[in-house]
């Protein structure tokens, strides 16, 4: 037994850095793609009834000295500083340097920052706005505020709690914060009706720190509709309950990789629907929704022309219904889905593979991928025939290096050695690829190969 868990062990480590590689590689320019968060994070305001300048104010300020002094003193700074993996890639990325480059490839491509940025804005608002609608008695709350607050585990008593805490002011404004709370005297509490909802009619330390961390909880679970994050469901249905270190584990685990996000998504923005149905009504909840698709759909256009013109590739033309059909895809984080889009289910992606592989998962399209080059050095490769081997070799150790194929490298490293590179291994690479960009989407490039 014991030798077989250590085998165990050892593959679901392998796998694990197999996984890290991928996302390493693969979500180096997805900084640009997490533009979708604006409106995520503006319709989640919104829906607390925040003003936008407020809202666009918090966020400005969001990585200023004063507000990481307010999240310190929030006790949420571990959950904004929780890596963009666990959103975009893997919930545990283990140990060893696949790890550490992963974590360091999430920092330098911005992507941590600009997460935190927002989730920490989202933080703000909702403290701001508790420090001011925690004196509204429990049984006046308007219906849907009280759901969500149910949802994080806030209860009458939890709600008392808070209202006996004196808000932390900060440039004028007030905040409820966890310290606050904390700091609460309990031994001077005077609320009858309180005394009535805790056990032996007596108000313990035990309850000012159950009230304490469940004020964490909400203000985490709201700034992850603000940028959205995979819950603990989300991840659920992502691994299908299999364990992990077994072979159908770590497969559906490298299946799942990257579709955890598009899946919560959905579930999550569900749920608020259907929340929102049922306390303010089916127009309200129509209202979000449309609000959703729309200004997600308008952020992923934005964010198909930001990657075209980054790539040095002209904007794709925005009256075809596919452009829109992917900016729904990259609105609601599904973009690998694109490729589908542009060029078919058997057309090719940007590495030179059938569309088809991305079903698989990113893990198994980067091992026919490592096979398809092998067979190249052998007789001819699986697919794209007109690229020769060395070029092959260059293309798959490029699409799998750290950093050099961050947003704002990549396109600057193509022209200036990569393209010569793979010029001068397969003559006629670059006129193929100008071919592929006119045949797909009718487009060429503003910026000479």
């Amino acid at each position: 037994v014991g030798s077989e868990m250590c085998i165990r062990d050892r593959f679901s480590d392998f796998m694990q850095g197999m996984r890290n590689i991928e996302v390493f590689s693969k979500l180096q320019s997805t900084f640009i793609t997490s533009f979708t968060d604006f409106p995520s994070y503006f319709v989640s305001a919104g829906i607390h009834h925040i003003p936008v300048l407020t809202a666009l104010k918090n966020f400005s300020t969001s990585l200023g000295k004063n507000n990481k002094e307010l999240m310190i003193r929030s006790g949420v700074i571990a959950q904004t500083l929780s890596s963009s993996l666990v959103r975009w890639g893997d919930a545990h990325i283990g140990k060893g340097w696949t790890s550490a480059v992963a974590d360091a490839t999430m920092k330098v491509t911005l992507l941590d920052a600009w997460t935190n940025a927002v989730r920490r804005a989202s933080m703000k608002n909702n403290m701001a706005t508790l420090a001011g609608l925690v004196k509204t008695p429990w049984e006046k709350l308007e219906p849907f505020v009280k759901n969500q607050l149910e949802r994080a585990g806030v209860d009458e008593r939890i709600w008392r709690i808070w209202g006996e805490a004196k808000p932390y002011e900060q440039n004028g404004a007030k905040f409820l914060t966890t310290q606050d709370i904390r700091e609460i005297d309990w031994q001077a509490i005077k609320d009858g009706t309180l005394r009535k909802l805790v056990a032996d009619n007596s108000i313990t330390q035990k309850d000012i720190d159950k009230a304490a961390s469940t004020l964490v909880t909400f203000l985490s679970d709201e700034s992850q509709m603000a940028s959205l994050n995979p819950d603990l469901f989300t991840r659920g249905v992502a691994t299908a309950g299999l364990q992990k270190g077994s072979v159908s584990g770590e497969l559906m685990r490298g299946l799942m990789l990257f579709k955890s996000f598009p899946i919560s998504y959905m579930r999550r923005h569900l749920e608020r629907v259907s929340d929102l149905s049922r306390t303010r009504g089916k127009a309200s909840a129509t209202l979000y929704a449309a609000t959703v698709m729309v200004s997600t759909t308008l952020f992923g256009a934005l964010v198909i022309q930001l990657r075209e013109l980054l790539a040095g590739r002209d904007p794709q033309d925005m009256s075809s219904l596919s452009f829109w059909i992917q900016a729904v895809e990259v609105g609601g984080g599904a973009g690998f889905l694109t490729d589908f889009m542009v060029s078919g289910l058997n057309g090719e992606n940007s590495y030179g593979s059938p569309n088809f592989l991305k079903f698989f998962g990113p893990l198994a399209g980067s091992t026919l991928d490592a096979f398809d080059v092998g067979k190249a050095y052998w007789n001819e490769g699986v697919y794209d025939k007109e690229s020769k081997a060395n070029a092959k070799a260059l293309r798959f150790a490029r699409n799998h290096a750290p950093f050099i194929n961050a947003w704002y490298l990549k396109g600057v490293i193509d022209r200036a050695i990569y393209n010569d590179l793979m010029e001068a291994a397969s003559p006629g690479y670059l006129a193929r690829i100008q071919r592929r960009e006119l045949r797909n989407k009718g487009t060429g490039f503003w910026w000479k190969q």
